[in-house]
């Protein structure tokens, strides 16, 4: 066949070099792209649902808690499904099922603000709410907690759905020169291995009297302690 004016065939070697240059950089591009986002997709060899970071292939799927229910969702953040439905020992928390031990142990808790003005016993007064420390445990669904380091004692029983614990408790205190006895009913929601927070509805009773003192609600918090 005739050659073209201004027309030099490459070699074969030449053209094989070509096409290898050619493909690497559309793998780098590809990676470049892939590497800048979550993607539902599989991305070079990655399973769907992952992304490749550090050259591994990691999950870009996320899950949180509702009730003792484990909600998995995609790397869109869309909801997908149930995952896992946890086991009545088990507290859901941070998008897992985990052991009591997670939270059995001793946490401090507090109120902000810590003073109210209230009506007790028929007047108003400045009530500080009692920083306590109590020692959770949770055997199943039942909980118990009290105080054992200090006065006036506490005492929590109780039980756990999900992250949250709903229980009622008592103390006395006459430091006030009253004999009362607070009821109270708490619930507390877990929001991580080392916090949680909730409302405690504090009922006081005049026992000598038999009056009923008063409500007071608080906003609480509660942090774990070292043993």
């Amino acid at each position: 066949m005739p050659r073209r004016l201004g027309y030099h065939p490459k070699p074969l070697n030449c053209l094989m070099k070509s096409r290898v240059e050619h493909k690497r950089a559309w793998f780098l591009a590809l990676w470049l792209l892939g590497s800048s986002g979550c993607f539902d997709e599989p991305q070079l060899g990655c399973p769907e649902g992952s992304i490749l970071e550090d050259q591994k292939c990691v999950s870009c799927h996320t899950t949180e808690c509702s009730g003792d229910t484990v909600i998995e969702y995609d790397c869109d953040g869309v909801q997908i499904g149930k995952l896992k439905t946890c086991s009545a020992d088990e507290f859901c928390l941070v998008g897992a099922c985990n052991a009591p031990t997670l939270i059995n142990g001793r946490w401090a808790i507090d109120a902000s603000p810590g003073v109210q003005a209230e009506k007790v016993c028929g007047k108003y007064e400045q009530v500080t709410y009692l920083l306590r420390t109590v020692d959770i445990t949770v055997n199943g669904i039942d909980v118990y907690s009290e105080t054992t380091d200090h006065e006036p004692q506490f005492v929590y029983e109780g039980t756990k759905v999900g992250n949250k614990i709903t229980s009622t408790g008592y103390f006395r205190n006459d430091a006030t020169g009253r004999e009362l006895v607070h009821t109270l009913a708490d619930i507390w929601t877990f929001t991580s291995p080392t916090e949680f927070s909730g409302t405690s509805t504090e009922n006081l009773y005049d026992e000598p009297t038999e009056n009923d003192c008063g409500t007071i609600v608080w906003k609480i918090t509660g942090e774990r302690q070292a043993e």
